[in-house]
């Protein structure tokens, strides 16, 4: 049972902040580009580098505790997103303080979040859904390899680009896995609600499966329009997620395959041994490569290698010599099949130093 200690009062930083500033630190502020429970994003320009950005803004103001925990939680945004090199991952260039606001400059994205796509009921159908998730599946991946666990994903904060690729955005309340640090009832709430995992929820230890979780919840969303779990209050959301089953999948799109029906629901388990044990595990998934006539993709490749001819096999096989034959015989210890290279558009001088990353063996936990 949901613990009543766990205090669930927020913090909105877009309420002080004033109008659009002329200037952050060296950025000329252009306009505005939105405000949230994270902070107010403006469209800036860096004229020491002549780029566009996008500058993350909370005000420093009003002493009080609940401020000093945001304030900490974007400056760990920084700390931690600033240390992860992903297409799937948005960029952050620089951070600081002014006398009135902390800040992060990061890259500018054109598109628009995943909410967003979701308010604006412009669906999109399985195939895209899964080939979208996989490709947050490897960025959220990448940051578990390094040691950091996401903690609030959720449609917000994936940002889908213009040409249709997802950017994990805000490691505000990241938490660093292999840690000595953990998590207990008696806690300010961390996270959002409906797209918390059980874990989560109850206020126990988290690893990746936590994340995992998360995933599950905004593909469900993604494939049925509507969120797993949801309460009038918070305290009725977070006894859904940690005792109640969401509605069935088919029962609220019957259009959607069986193999990312399966998926989802194996991503929240609420029993997180019965997850998949890592991002890369959900993100290899074997199960939806029927989606794909004549079944020869892997979930994650279904909007990738079109090729007359090109099998997961053959794929695999290009340019992997040992090592890719070693995880075909179960070795790495146990480690998740190779990430595609062709489907997610990796540059091709960047692609000897990914060859020897997939033969590491992953991190033990």
């Amino acid at each position: 049972m949901v613990s009543h200690a766990l205090a669930t009062q927020s913090y909105e930083p877009s309420a002080a902040m004033p109008p659009a500033p002329k200037q952050i630190g060296r950025f000329e502020v252009r306009s505005e580009i939105g405000r949230g429970s994270n902070g107010v994003v403006y469209a800036a320009f860096d004229p020491v580098l002549g780029r566009e950005v996008a500058i993350k803004a909370i005000p420093l103001a009003a002493d009080n505790q609940i401020r000093r925990r945001a304030e900490a939680n974007f400056l760990q945004e920084a700390k931690s997103a600033a240390g992860l090199s992903h297409p799937g991952i948005v960029t952050v260039f620089d951070a600081g303080k002014t006398e009135s606001v902390a800040y992060i400059a990061m890259e500018r994205l054109y598109g628009s979040d995943l909410h967003d796509w979701l308010a604006l009921r412009d669906k999109l159908n399985p195939k895209t859904i899964a080939s979208l998730m996989a490709r947050v599946a490897d960025a959220v991946h990448y940051a578990h390899r390094r040691g950091l666990i996401h903690r609030d994903l959720k449609p917000s904060n994936v940002f889908l680009t213009r040409d249709m690729k997802p950017k994990v955005l805000d490691f505000g309340v990241a938490l660093a896995q292999y840690s000595d640090s953990r998590l207990t009832v008696n806690r300010q709430l961390i996270g959002t609600p409906n797209y918390m995992s059980p874990e989560q929820a109850l206020g126990r230890s988290l690893d990746a499966r936590s994340d995992v979780f998360s995933m599950g919840a905004i593909m469900y969303e993604l494939l049925t329009g509507l969120r797993a779990f949801d309460g009038e209050q918070v305290e009725d959301t977070l006894r859904r997620v940690s005792s109640e089953s969401p509605t069935p999948i088919h029962e609220l799109n019957a259009e959607v395959p069986q193999e990312l029906v399966d998926i989802v629901e194996r991503a929240m388990a609420k029993d997180a041994a019965q997850r998949y044990q890592s991002a890369a595990e959900m993100r290899n998934d074997p199960g939806a490569a029927r989606l794909a006539r004549g079944g020869r993709a892997p979930w994650h490749a279904a909007a990738g290698d079109h090729r007359a001819g090109a099998t997961e096999t053959n794929r695999r096989d290009r340019g992997r010599g040992a090592c890719a034959a070693a995880d075909r015989r179960g070795g790495g210890g146990g480690a998740a099949a190779p990430l595609d290279l062709d489907f997610f558009s990796v540059p091709r001088f960047a692609r000897p130093l990914r060859a020897l990353r997939r033969c590491r063996p992953p991190p033990s936990t």
